[in-house]
């Protein structure tokens, strides 16, 4: 039985974070099934997302049940996106107006809002990490797709 169990496990590989831009995010296909939503990326599944950008609004309050949660913008130059957390806010909190932050977490839907549920938040990051990521979105499309986007031709 050890075996088994082992071998279920060497099997398994977390599924990395896409690195996207905002305006790609608000592409996402949303479906749902069992009351579970699972999102899709032309036509690939998505379970993680990766973003840079800088943080424009924050909000801390309590929900109508009286739950504390936290809201950051982040916009990235493509758009914008809120980066939600729910009773430890904490990691959310951290965040500063104007501070450049690197975001991965997993992409949710409420009432049509696509919002990132943020697992990690790099705080400090600098123009260098902007140019880094940009060169690899771009190093990212000509991979998967052979081709670069328009606004980078």
């Amino acid at each position: 039985m050890l075996r088994t169990i082992m071998s279920s496990r060497s099997k398994f590989r977390r599924k990395p974070a896409k690195i996207m831009r905002i305006r790609d995010i608000k592409k996402i296909e949303v479906f749902e099934f069992d009351d579970q939503k699972f999102f899709k990326f032309r036509g690939q599944p998505l379970h993680k997302i990766h973003i840079l950008g800088t943080v424009i609004r924050k909000f801390v309050g309590k929900s109508q049940n009286e739950k504390k949660y936290a809201v950051i913008t982040i916009d990235d130059g493509t758009g914008t996106i809120n980066v939600k957390q729910w009773v430890e806010t904490e990691v959310v909190e951290r965040a500063e107006f104007g501070e450049i932050v690197d975001v991965m977490g997993k992409p949710r839907e409420f009432q049509g809002e696509i919002y990132l549920s943020p697992e990690i938040i790099k705080h400090n990051q600098t123009i260098a990490d902007e140019l880094l990521r940009r060169a690899e979105l771009i190093e990212q499309e000509i991979e998967e797709y052979g081709l670069l986007p328009e606004d980078e031709r």
